[in-house]
């Protein structure tokens, strides 16, 4: 698999967005056949390589997530719009960083323009040049490979409040890799001693 996806079934639903806020998706990607995805909640998915494993796929322990490749591609969050609690979403493509040799995270405020804002009731984009604030703190693990989100706002707050991210992938086997030279063995060469008698 190039790219990965976390799969929403009936055992792994916790994770996700509740579909009453925002359906799940059909993920159209080779390697995938029917399965669907959706916004992951924010807390602990104690294994991220074997949430986007689709069911008879065999995978080792050295595949994971590339965390070189690691992007937020989206988000969905509630925020006080004109007096009301309202659902939003936005495209992102923001990439985690390296904290240490074992974990990749954002820990800071995601800066969001109004204008990419969309409210998922009516369709309507956000109009104006403002920008959203809204406080993450997001780490992921290689060892364990298990991702972990909080956010501060909620309703009570007044704070824009994430529902979910979703991720842009790619497969990484640590494993699989190609020497950096070739090596080269000395070509054989045949030899005799001749004695003379």
């Amino acid at each position: 698999m190039e790219k990965l996806f976390p799969i929403a079934t009936a055992a792994s639903r916790h994770l996700f967005v509740d579909p009453s806020i925002y359906g799940p998706w059909d993920i159209i990607w080779s390697g995938y056949s029917g399965e669907r995805s959706s916004y992951i909640k924010p807390g602990v998915v104690p294994n991220l390589m074997k949430l986007c494993t689709p069911d008879g796929t065999y995978v080792t322990v050295t595949e994971e997530p590339d965390p070189d490749n690691f992007v937020i591609d989206g988000i969905l969050f509630g925020m006080m719009d004109d007096g009301y609690w309202k659902v939003f979403r936005a495209n992102l493509e923001i990439k985690l960083e390296r904290l240490n040799a074992a974990n990749w995270g954002l820990d800071n405020k995601l800066v969001i323009p109004v204008r990419k804002l969309i409210d998922v009731n009516t369709g309507k984009h956000g109009e104006g040049p403002d920008n959203i604030e809204i406080e993450l703190s997001l780490n992921y693990a290689r060892a364990t490979r298990c991702l972990q989100y909080t956010t501060a706002g909620n309703y009570d707050n007044g704070k824009p409040e994430i529902l979910g991210l979703i991720f842009d992938l790619t497969h990484k086997d640590s494993k699989s890799f190609e020497l950096p030279f070739k090596p080269v063995t000395a070509p054989s060469v045949p030899s005799y001693r001749r004695e003379i008698v």
